[in-house]
């Protein structure tokens, strides 16, 4: 590469690399390697990384506190200008080449708690569940009934 002033750049061969080896955030993560393809080039690398805090709570009261994480990426070519002699240099949306982490920390906390239902309360909703289908079923019985004693006194 050549500089010759900040806003004019030209470039004669430029083959970009580079090698996240580790981002932590909440959990280690794996390594992340990218090689730019010769026909696109170089050019600007941005990744928009936003963290919330999450706690996760047992109940046994154990907390783990951690992160949760979402990304974006965005990759923006270098354009070089007009290389033509004699012509006007003609600088389409020019960006510097780089990489960029923009982090969005979030100032709310995510609370997830875990809680097992007593057991009195699990056996009160199997007995409401288990009445209420004894009551469906009379009433069912019922109806079948009467449209039974209806059919049988028409004869």
């Amino acid at each position: 590469m050549c500089w010759e002033h900040i806003h004019t750049l030209v470039i004669e061969k430029c083959i970009t690399i580079y090698r996240v080896i580790e981002l932590r955030v909440s959990l280690p993560a794996t390594t992340v390697s990218r090689i730019i393809d010769e026909k696109i080039g170089t050019g600007l690398f941005q990744y928009f990384i936003k963290v919330v805090p999450t706690v996760y709570s047992d109940d046994r009261g154990e907390q783990l506190f951690t992160n949760q994480f979402t990304y974006t990426e965005r990759f923006r070519p270098l354009t070089v200008p007009s290389a033509t002699p004699g012509a006007a240099p003609v600088q389409n949306n020019a960006v510097l080449p780089g990489i960029f982490f923009v982090y969005d920390l979030s100032p709310f906390v995510v609370e997830v708690t875990r809680t097992r239902v007593p057991l009195l309360h699990f056996l009160t909703r199997v007995l409401a569940i288990t009445g209420g289908v004894f009551s469906v079923l009379g009433v069912l019985d019922s109806a079948i009934f009467r449209i039974q004693c209806l059919l049988t006194t028409k004869q």
